[in-house]
């Protein structure tokens, strides 16, 4: 009696690694993609909470945010107090309003960048915050949140960069009614603007797909 013994070809076992690898080079980055999506989703949520806290307690020992309003760079040195800090920016010594190729909207394109620099500041866990407080009083107070840092990418607003907006003395997430950005119209792919991802921080905090 003889017996035979089958195994794969060299050629064979290639063949499949290499189908191995071009699967993998499709799928993973798109997993990596989710993941650090989700993460940086689950820290503008803490970044809201702790925000919201601080803001509570400076309405608390002043008993209204009004004051602030149309007074250029008056938050900053108040809001400091309740962030572990480990680098001070100033007004905007680290994310100049000019520095247009540096955040991107959320399909990808340069975004408007006239918000902020009225008071820079970077936490211990990383996150970059950074204070529109100007003297125009419509322009209202609104703070900018880059969970990661600004020199992380991928610096696209509603992706890693959210913000929020003090609305009658309560701190909102952009996107919220009563908001400048309403998420219908500003966390929206379909809808090219330079503005476009300033609405998704109210997406976020309902946990809504965008």
């Amino acid at each position: 009696m003889h017996t035979s013994n089958k195994g794969f070809t060299l050629a064979e076992v290639l063949i499949t690694l290499l189908i191995i690898g071009v699967i993998a080079s499709i799928v993973i980055p798109g997993l990596i993609a989710d993941s650090q999506n989700a993460e940086h989703k689950t820290a503008a949520k803490k970044a809201y909470a702790e925000l919201s806290a601080a803001i509570k307690q400076i309405k608390q020992d002043n008993v209204t945010l009004k004051g602030y309003i149309g007074n250029s760079c008056s938050l900053k040195p108040d809001l400091v107090k309740y962030f572990n800090v480990v680098q001070d920016c100033g007004n905007a010594d680290c994310v100049p309003d000019s520095a247009s190729n540096m955040y991107k909207d959320l399909s990808g394109a340069p975004s408007y960048t006239g918000y902020g620099a009225e008071g820079q500041f970077i936490t211990s866990n990383g996150m970059f915050i950074n204070i529109q407080n100007s003297t125009t009083v419509s322009a209202g107070i609104v703070i900018i949140v880059d969970v990661n840092g600004y020199k992380k990418g991928p610096n696209v607003y509603g992706k890693d960069t959210f913000m929020f907006e003090l609305v009658n003395d309560v701190l909102l997430p952009m996107g919220a009614p009563g908001t400048q950005y309403l998420a219908t119209s500003y966390c929206n792919k379909s809808n090219p603007s330079i503005y476009q991802g300033f609405g998704c921080a109210i997406n976020v905090v309902k946990g809504i797909d965008y």
